[in-house]
């Protein structure tokens, strides 16, 4: 799925409207983004964030200048948030401003065909002598069509992890590297109802890749949430069979037999990273003792989550209900995350 910013790239390229691309390169310390943030800067609107306050206020006049002065060229801005922005945070950051015009259209569209087709990709931006901008994927280029420094950096086994880096070379060349990979949790919400479109909306700006099925195509809003695809499939379960190891699934169908059905599908499959089914404790224990009787044993039953949610978040408004699924949600990524960054760690001593 195309990310946010190449898709609005794209979109200001089409309009013939220029453009400053204003990515976090490094960060030391503590600071309001990761390194990887990115913010879009028009003339007279900004897209994305790179933790406003006064880094992002000084960051988007910078880049507003660049505009105007019609200044073509990427450049590379140390900024100290204490001392020099008095903002609390106290770490560094490095900022890449990168001027968008009609010559980035090329890496923009293989990028977001590269995106679309769930493949990985390196970024390589040079600043100084010769500056460039390269995409690297499986099929873009041959090895001989790169600059040394970056066949480099790939011989050296850096993977496209979503990971930037920065290399200063001599006589003032500066390299920044960038891993492109869609990262999101797989995530299947089964119901386009009043809580499926609350869910819908609130999930679409986090951590997850979201596909929305329902088995009525007029169940769908006309204005699905950006990053969100909806398939029709009918009986839903089918969908189940598509989707990748370690998916979560959210469970609200307009019929409890359907709720059900996908249920055992999710349950049979074995591999889900999360089942969650929307209803009350009565309704989980109903589910239970039907799916026991079709030869489902206790322990995968155990994995079905019902009530949704955070137990300490009470209402039954669509709106709250997606706020406490969508923590909880968060709340496991989270976990997983930290879980394999501690594998790492012990792999590597």
């Amino acid at each position: 799925m195309t990310a946010p910013w190449v898709a609005e790239l794209l979109r200001l390229l089409e309009a013939g409207e220029p453009a400053v691309l204003v990515g976090v390169a490094a960060v030391e310390g503590s600071a309001p983004r990761e390194a990887g943030a990115k913010m879009i800067v028009t003339r007279d609107r900004l897209h994305g964030t790179i933790g406003g306050g006064q880094l992002e206020y000084g960051a988007t006049e910078s880049a507003r200048e660049m505009l105007r002065s019609n200044e073509a060229g990427a450049r590379l801005i140390d900024v100290a948030l204490g001392p020099q922005l008095g903002q609390c945070c106290g770490g560094r950051v490095r900022l890449l401003f990168e001027p968008i015009g009609p010559e980035a259209a090329g890496w923009l569209h293989e990028l977001a065909e590269e995106q679309a087709a769930g493949g990985r990709a390196l970024l390589a931006t040079r600043l100084g002598r010769a500056p460039g901008k390269w995409l690297v994927t499986d099929a873009s280029q041959e090895p001989s069509d790169l600059p040394r420094e970056i066949l480099r950096h790939l011989a050296a086994g850096d993977a496209a992890d979503n990971s930037v880096c920065i290399e200063e070379l001599e006589d003032g060349v500066v390299l920044v590297f960038e891993g492109i990979e869609d990262r999101r949790q797989p995530l299947y919400l089964f119901g386009a109802g009043h809580v499926g479109q609350a869910l819908a909306r609130a999930l679409a700006p986090l951590a997850f890749r979201v596909t929305w099925v329902d088995s009525r195509a007029d169940a769908f809003p006309p204005d699905l949430p950006a990053g969100v695809a909806a398939e029709q499939v009918d009986p839903p379960r089918f969908a189940v069979e598509r989707a990748p190891a370690g998916a979560y699934y959210l469970v609200m169908t307009h019929s409890h037999p359907l709720d059900q059905e996908v249920c055992e599908a999710v349950l049979r499959r074995g591999d889900a990273g999360y089942l969650g089914l929307i209803g009350s404790v009565t309704k989980r224990a109903r589910f239970v003792k039907r799916l026991a009787a079709k030869g489902l044993d206790g322990e995968v039953l155990a994995r079905l989550h019902c009530p949704i949610g955070l137990a300490g978040i009470v209402g039954k408004d669509p709106a709250i209900i997606a706020a406490s699924a969508a923590a909880d949600l968060l709340m496991r990524v989270s976990a997983r995350m930290a879980d394999a960054k501690q594998e790492i760690r012990g792999a590597n001593g």
